[in-house]
């Protein structure tokens, strides 16, 4: 026995080596010293806020933390012309100069960095930091402008910039009072860290307080909206008799972390719920961070780096960020690897074609028990309880095609959603089936002759115009928009209607002295541009989208063991008449003249023709291979111990 003893030793001691070797360049002292913006050792009687660029950048590489996709939010990524074409307003993939934050238009964009029309103009930099800064760990678009430099040191240079109306980065700003968002490691890496209380503060323009008080260094006095200028009270419990404080910082990011900024977005965006209930690796003790690695933890050569900061990604058709990185980590990155390589080979056997047409998820997410978006409608006034302003101007559908008032539910129950049962879509992506939330949209926007694409109208403009309809009974046209359907929320579907959204528009601009100049109003309904209520022209748009202006979002999350997978049972659960895969009503068209939404099967979608299908769902399944089913899932339970 003596071989076992000192081999299991060995193992020991070369396992440690390998933890200590792989950790150490990033492990934090017990205890630090916090540093001010201008790295001064911050005392318990220091009134100033600590700076994560001084105090943890003293040890690791800030500058090239704040180059991960977190941090620049897409800038500095370059945008391919055709997609410029599509969306006018794009600056990067990401949510500074992105798409869209929702599911589809109409909503913010950031301002270019000249703004030559009223048209272009939405977010500044700085109301980007207001509106986002939440969720944004900070540090480089946050930290500095688009020709580099620290936004409260160049205002104070430069006052002037704030009372410029083309600036796309200082208009209105008071950066030189906020300060700037630095990269805020504790985010992160603090247990106890509170979003609450960062959104606070950075709602209240306390840009660089915020870090101080959500990590509960000390309380806040004061806010620059007030006209203030805040001091901060240091917990004197934190620090020793050497000023040095002992943090509770760790290195594998908890789930709450993560789901603080992702998971309220994806409720409407793909029904996440991400429970023990209803996600298996959850329930097996595997977390965000376990798939979603970064740094040497990460096995993709494209990240796998010292404290790069980027994160293993998958691909999403409805999100662009990063693409460079798309399928850093994917399901037999992990399942085709150890004692799970027996188990992919045996779907291979199984599933025979259906695995190489198949996505894992196919099976996998058979269903969602959150609610999603099926249809974002921005044209008419949403006056639903709950709904923040200006988003009234956003009207949602659930998978039914049924109103869906997602703040509602966002704010009465969380942290988690109410349970709601929906079987997704499926569609075609790069040449793999993938169960989909294939979204629809409707809103208006502006389409400039002999140019491709169209440009949103800012959110803030539509709820203006619905506000002084309703105030001062401006806009008559509006009146004319009815609820065709009864379901108790107006919908613009007839050719009257069409042409009342845009005549009223067209004279809300003219109220307001904004020029059209060669722009005109248009009207866009999934993948028709109206330009009245009767004229419209059609976009092209792969099969897996409704158009290209509503995002299809790929489900990856929530997956459900295999004794609740699609096909567990038989391959008749997909291969019978009339089954969920093939004739699962999929939502086309946005309402009729009579308020009905258009359907079809699914099998339309995936690309099938009615005959395929019936001979797809009368196919005659080998005795054998039943057979084998049916041991290969004994085995499985018996190996499990189920």
């Amino acid at each position: 026995m003596k071989w076992l003893y000192y081999g299991s030793l060995v193992a020991f001691i070369l396992m440690a080596l390998f933890v200590f070797f792989n950790t150490s360049g990033s492990r934090c002292p017990r205890k630090i010293y916090l540093r001010d913006e201008n790295g001064h050792i911050i005392t318990p009687k220091s009134t100033v806020p600590y700076s994560p660029r001084q105090t943890c950048g003293r040890c690791h590489d800030y500058e090239k933390i704040v180059k991960g996709y977190h941090f620049t939010q897409g800038w500095g990524e370059r945008v391919k012309k055709e997609d410029k074409n599509i969306y006018p307003w794009l600056l990067s993939y990401g949510n500074y100069g992105g798409k869209w934050c929702p599911t589809a238009p109409d909503f913010h964009w950031v301002s270019p960095l000249k703004v030559s029309s009223p048209l272009e103009a939405d977010l500044t930099s700085f109301t980007f930091a207001v509106g986002c800064g939440v969720c944004h760990p900070g540090g480089n678009t946050l930290e500095h402008d688009r020709q580099g430099h620290r936004y409260d040191k160049w205002l104070k240079k430069h006052p002037e910039l704030a009372q410029d109306p083309t600036n796309g980065d200082y208009y209105q700003s008071k950066w030189d009072k906020t300060g700037v968002l630095e990269a805020d490691c504790l985010m992160c890496h603090l247990k106890g860290y509170n979003f609450k209380i960062r959104w606070y503060q950075i709602q209240h323009l306390n840009f660089k307080w915020a870090s101080t008080a959500a990590a509960h260094l000390g309380e806040v006095i004061g806010t620059v909206k007030a006209g203030q200028k805040p001091i901060v009270h240091y917990d004197p419990r934190l620090f020793d008799a050497k000023g040095r404080v002992s943090l509770n910082l760790t290195r594998k990011v908890d789930d709450k972390v993560c789901l603080s900024c992702h998971k309220f977005s994806d409720w409407k965006k793909r029904g996440v719920s991400w429970t023990a209930i209803s996600d298996i690796h959850l329930r097996k003790g595997i977390h965000c961070v376990d798939c979603h690695s970064a740094g040497r933890l990460t096995l993709d050569p494209r990240i796998r780096g010292k404290e790069r900061h980027q994160f293993a990604k998958g691909d999403d058709p409805g999100v662009k960020v990063r693409d460079d990185l798309d399928n850093s980590i994917t399901c037999k990155a992990c399942h085709d690897r150890g004692l799970k390589r027996f188990y992919m080979w045996g779907h291979k056997l199984l599933l025979g074609k259906c695995f190489d047409k198949l996505d894992c998820t196919v099976c996998h997410i058979p269903r969602h028990y959150a609610q999603a978006a099926l249809i974002q409608d921005s044209t008419v006034f949403n006056k639903g309880d709950k709904i923040p302003e200006p988003k009234r101007v956003w009207t949602y559908y659930g998978q039914e095609g049924k109103y869906y008032n997602y703040y509602h539910d966002l704010l009465s129950f969380l942290p988690d959603q109410p349970a709601h049962f929906w079987t997704p879509a499926l569609g075609v992506y790069k040449g793999r089936v993938y169960p989909l939330n294939r979204t629809h949209s409707i809103w208006l926007g502006l389409k400039e002759k002999d140019k491709p694409g169209i440009m949103q109208i800012s959110m803030h403009r539509l709820w203006e115009m619905w506000q002084e309809h309703f105030r001062d009974g401006k806009y008559p046209e509006l009146n004319k928009i009815k609820d065709d359907n009864g379901d108790g929320h107006p919908e613009v579907n007839t050719p009257p209607e069409r042409q009342a959204i845009i005549n009223a528009l067209k004279e809300f601009f003219k109220d307001k002295g904004i020029k059209l100049g060669s722009r005109e109003i248009v009207l866009v309904v999934d993948d028709r541009i109206y330009t009245d209520g009767i004229h419209y022209q059609t976009m092209a748009h792969p099969n897996y989208e409704a158009s290209p202006y509503a995002s299809a979002f790929k489900l990856s999350h929530d997956i459900a063991p295999r004794e609740m997978a699609r096909g567990y049972l038989s391959c008749k659960e997909c291969h019978r008449p009339k089954s969920e895969f093939f004739y699962r009503p999929v939502l086309v068209g946005l309402w009729d003249k009579d308020g009905k939404l258009q359907w079809e099967p699914q099998y339309k979608i995936l690309g099938y023709s009615q005959e395929q299908v019936e001979r797809l769902t009368h196919l005659k399944i080998p005795v054998w291979k039943k057979r084998l089913h049916h041991l290969w899932n004994a085995w499985h339970e018996f190996w499990s111990g189920e």
